[in-house]
């Protein structure tokens, strides 16, 4: 379960992703979630919310959880995901 951002915080792309079923997904792939975690936060600004809703602004009911925010600038996203990203947003 996650959620993508594109431009709401200026020039960034901000992904945030449910803690629990990304450690479920390592879980059952005898993947470290730590290791996993380390990885990430080489690469990227990586922040851990106690709360996100991710299911805000849209029509759903409310999903609040634990949450991985992870952010990267659009300049640094290399133009195929640019452009499966901004046909997705449309």
């Amino acid at each position: 379960m996650g959620r993508v951002e594109w431009g709401v915080t200026p020039e960034h792309i901000d992904f945030f992703i449910e803690e629990r079923l990304l450690k479920a997904f390592c879980s059952n792939r005898s993947f470290s979630y730590t290791a996993l975690k380390r990885q990430l936060e080489k690469e990227f600004t990586v922040q851990y919310l106690k709360k996100k809703d991710l299911l805000a602004r849209t029509s759903g009911p409310p999903l609040r959880v634990a949450a991985m925010h992870i952010s990267r600038r659009i300049s640094e996203v290399d133009e195929e995901i640019k452009s499966q990203l901004s046909l997705g947003a449309t």
